[in-house]
């Protein structure tokens, strides 16, 4: 009950990638105080996997823009990027 309340935001996924070396550490640290149901609310991809767990947790190439990555999107405007 260490977490709860304290993050102004609810994510129902966290998707680490390409994540460097004290990331994974400061993860592994902070992963004593997060709860079974938070642990399960973090992927960590590795290397290798980017694209496949990529179209597994956004949904598939419909939800990913033409060019975001190497990853083959279908959307051809990225609604977040034409806002901001």
């Amino acid at each position: 009950r260490f977490l709860i309340s304290v993050t102004p935001l609810k994510a129902k996924n966290v998707v680490l990638m390409h994540r460097p070396k004290w990331a994974e550490i400061g993860y592994s640290l902070l992963s004593w105080f997060l709860t079974k149901k938070m642990k399960n609310r973090v992927t960590m991809v590795e290397k290798g996997q980017e694209n496949d767990m990529m179209m597994k947790v956004v949904g598939g190439a419909t939800f990913i823009p033409i060019d975001f990555s190497d990853v083959e999107g279908l959307i051809s405007k990225d609604i977040i990027a034409q806002h901001y």
